[in-house]
């Protein structure tokens, strides 16, 4: 049975799933009292302990779940073949924005002002939805309103799961994992035409952001739910996958070095599930354009990862300064404490050149952040952030000035 036909039987049985379990240890995908069993493929279980990363074989047992499905099923997708994704022609400028934290006109003005054709936000699902059946669409309406009357391509990045639809943590996906897809569907389906792209989770190399037990493969099921979803309603949307965070941390409880995690995601056949590779680059303390650099390396491994066969979409592209909030970092920032605001403008003006220079590699760059600014001096998004209530810093100037190649 195709992928779509699969989809489409998912929602039709959406308000026939009730009653389920949990089982120890996984996400599940399946209902005790239908066929659902049948349909959905098996969550494959990583294989940690290698070195060499070699493709996982066991699979995991599917079991009963006990977490509802919503009840307002969308409309049920189309039986239309899937389109082939057509990227723009030239490299994409864009600034990941707070739209639900300040005033979202000023944001997309400074955006529009810069020069820049893409614009992010972030979808906390947990936020939108936190009882069953009942979202609150308000901010992202906003934002996707103000995006379009500026001419402004929008990226929207998915991410969390409420309360309601996971059991025993805090943070993470969904415990029935097709639930992540059919929120991107109603997603994509209330604004069909007017969003360009959509981020899948934020960062699941982290147990802050994806629960306990780390699990590459899952994610990579979570992925291809999404995938579809999105694209039943809007081929022409880009999905990309997750960025990791760039960490050498690997014990598999707090963190996964993001190399071993995407060499896993990898063998699982990420790329049947994405248009454009997620990438995080949020802890340099270089130029991108130094060769043989911390941001060459990590590009060029993650596009190798992939065999080259799809490019990247940076979506967090950031330099940490204590000049922005006036010589102080957070805890665990000790290795900016050295990069100037000076340095910050440059360094983020030569990733959009390393980009320019390599266009089958990179084929969007969003920068982190215009204006996730607050009080707390110990916020770890502060040192990032370009605007705060003082001005600008002067990395804004730089990236406004800089010569962009757009369509």
């Amino acid at each position: 049975m195709k992928r779509r036909k699969i989809f489409a039987l998912i929602i039709f049985l959406a308000g026939f799933l009730a009653a389920c379990s949990v089982a120890p240890g996984g996400h599940i995908v399946s209902g005790e009292d239908t066929e659902l069993r049948d349909v959905l493929t098996p969550v494959a279980t990583a294989t940690h302990q290698s070195e060499e990363f070699p493709i996982p074989t066991a699979t995991r047992e599917i079991t009963p779940t006990g977490i509802p499905w919503p009840t307002d099923s969308p409309v049920s997708p189309t039986t239309t073949p899937l389109a082939t994704f057509a990227f723009p022609t030239s490299l994409g400028y864009g600034i990941q924005i707070h739209g639900c934290g300040y005033p979202v006109g000023p944001a997309l003005d400074l955006v529009a002002a810069a020069g820049f054709d893409w614009v992010k936000q972030q979808v906390r699902w947990e936020e939108l939805e936190p009882e069953l059946g009942t979202v609150d669409w308000s901010c992202i309406d906003r934002v996707v309103d103000g995006a379009e009357a500026r001419g402004l391509r929008v990226l929207l990045s998915v991410t969390t799961s409420p309360r309601w639809s996971h059991s025993g943590q805090d943070a993470g996906p969904p415990d029935i994992l097709p639930l992540f897809g059919q929120f991107c569907l109603r997603m994509v389906e209330r604004y069909r035409g007017r969003i360009h792209a959509v981020e899948v989770f934020n960062e699941p190399n982290l147990d802050r952001e994806w629960g306990e037990q780390l699990d590459p493969l899952a994610y990579v099921t979570l992925l291809e739910w999404a995938y579809y979803g999105i694209k039943q309603i809007d081929p022409n949307v880009m999905v990309i996958s997750a960025g990791l965070a760039p960490t050498r941390w690997n014990d598999w409880a707090t963190a996964v070095d993001d190399r071993e995690y995407l060499s896993q995601m990898a063998s699982a056949g990420a790329h049947r599930f994405t248009d454009c590779l997620g990438m995080h680059f949020n802890h340099g303390t270089s130029s991108p354009l130094e060769a043989g650099g911390e941001f060459e390396i990590q590009t060029l491994n993650y596009y190798d990862t992939l065999a080259q066969q799809i490019p990247i979409c940076i979506t967090e592209l950031g330099f940490a300064t204590p000049d922005r909030t006036g010589g102080h970092l957070p805890p665990g920032f000790e290795w900016a404490a050295q990069t100037s605001a000076e340095q910050q403008a440059q360094w983020l003006v030569d990733g959009f050149q390393w980009a320019k220079e390599h266009p089958d590699v990179v084929r969007l760059i969003v920068v982190w952040n215009l204006n996730y600014h607050t009080d707390d001096p110990d916020n770890p998004n502060l040192p990032y952030t370009l605007w705060s209530p003082g001005g600008l810093m002067p990395a804004y100037q730089s990236l406004q000035s800089m010569e962009k190649n757009q369509e």
